[in-house]
């Protein structure tokens, strides 16, 4: 009997993601090269703050095109109120959280989660472990997206 599986099909896959994406053109461009995320940043104090009617033009093309790319929109200490009426305006696939949200806002945000945990010289990795269980916690029983799982985590 031969093992058939190589090492690289044992690795997961990697997805590319294209962050601060502003125009259209710039998406249809990242999808061509074949990027599996392009990023759409709602936090009005970033240069890359993208408002909701230039990130449903994004959204718009890249469907109008065929690409499967997904769109994600990443929002900074918004309610999940208005995370979810952004995304559904938008067209959004997954939200990312890239503030001090609290695990609890995860049950009220519809679309599947990728969560930024900061990393700084003085984060302890005890502090880091709470703060990813404390979110996975939030987010069992909930569909899985197209990351293949409800929420995950992102280290920064």
């Amino acid at each position: 009997m031969t093992n058939d599986l190589r090492p690289a099909d044992l690795r997961p896959a990697t997805l590319i993601k294209i962050c601060g994406v502003r125009t259209w053109e710039h998406a249809l461009v990242a999808a061509e090269a074949g990027a599996d995320l392009v990023g759409l940043n709602f936090y009005p104090s970033s240069h890359r703050y993208v408002s909701v009617a230039e990130a449903a033009a994004v959204v718009r093309a890249l469907r109008d095109h065929g690409h499967a790319t997904a769109a994600v929109g990443l929002f900074v200490n918004e309610t999940p109120a208005r995370i979810n009426s952004i995304a559904a305006e938008v067209g959004l696939d997954i939200v990312q959280l890239h503030g001090d949200e609290q695990p609890g806002d995860l049950c009220a945000i519809t679309l599947p989660v990728l969560r930024a945990i900061r990393l700084t010289p003085d984060t302890s990795l005890p502090r880091v472990r709470e703060r990813i269980s404390a979110s996975v916690v939030m987010a069992q029983g909930r569909p899985d997206g197209p990351l293949g799982q409800p929420l995950t985590p992102l280290l920064d």
